[in-house]
């Protein structure tokens, strides 16, 4: 059902031979904004991921993707706990909208996925680690610019992650973030 339904969205703009394909990578940091809780656990961090798709169209471009970032974050270690360890690791699939500018392209997009978060740490002289897999959501803004067969570029996006795990009160949580990423892609 699922690849009839794409036939059907992908068919007139083969036909018309407007269909792109897109890779990106992007590399930046994450910034917490979300509720205290999560805030007091953790700081800014770095992140990393990769994103493939395509899309659709002249304008307004539409564009499917799929989506995959890693984030080493950055705990605030309490009193009590030391050599804390935390990861997200996000798998995203959405859409985008497109505007075309020469070669600048202003892009919308919005994902949703699995958020995955792990922690390791020693709590009074104890070795403690856990994990909580919960939903994300992701909305934010881009530009690229084409240089030299490349697209070149920046985005800012606002991810959220829904935890709850009444068994940890440390991964019950929802987490909201500002990430700047620099993103650098191929088309094809």
């Amino acid at each position: 059902m699922r690849v009839a339904l794409l036939a059907l969205v992908l068919a007139p703009a083969l036909a018309r031979g407007q269909v792109q394909g897109f890779a990106e990578s992007y590399l930046g940091a994450t910034l917490p904004l979300g509720e205290k809780k999560y805030d007091d656990l953790v700081e800014a961090s770095f992140k990393l991921g990769v994103r493939g798709g395509v899309w659709l169209g002249n304008m307004p471009r539409v564009g499917f993707e799929g989506s995959f970032d890693f984030s080493p974050l950055s705990a605030q270690a309490t009193s009590f706990v030391l050599n804390y360890d935390a990861k997200r690791i996000r798998f995203l699939g959405g859409i985008r909208l497109g505007f075309p500018f020469g070669r600048v392209l202003v892009y919308l997009r919005v994902a949703a996925g699995i958020d995955y978060v792990s922690y390791t740490g020693l709590f009074l002289g104890r070795r403690i680690s856990d994990s909580n897999t919960g939903v994300a959501f992701d909305p934010g803004v881009g530009v690229m610019v084409a240089v030299v067969g490349l697209r070149l570029g920046a985005q800012l996006s606002f991810p959220i992650g829904i935890h709850h795990d009444a068994q940890n009160t440390v991964l019950d949580y929802t987490s909201t973030d500002l990430d700047m990423m620099f993103v650098i892609g191929a088309v094809f």
